[in-house]
């Protein structure tokens, strides 16, 4: 089974918040758990969102395919 963490600033985290699992409708076996953030981590990756725009917003299109499969 798949567990996904938050990435958060470049760091992948685990959740503060409750785990969510993701659930197979045909048979009901859960797949995957993902993490949920904690209100506290909302605002780190708000505010990492923030200070990452001015230059992600100015990247072409093929740098962020790269840095998004690197």
């Amino acid at each position: 089974m798949n567990e996904y963490r938050l990435l958060i600033d470049g760091e992948l985290l685990p959740g503060d918040g409750p785990e969510i699992a993701v659930i197979n409708p045909a048979n009901e076996e859960v797949l995957a758990r993902v993490a949920t953030a904690s209100e506290e981590q909302l605002e780190l990756a708000v505010a990492a969102a923030n200070r990452a725009f001015p230059g992600w917003s100015t990247t072409s299109f093929e740098e962020r395919q790269g840095m998004l499969r690197k």
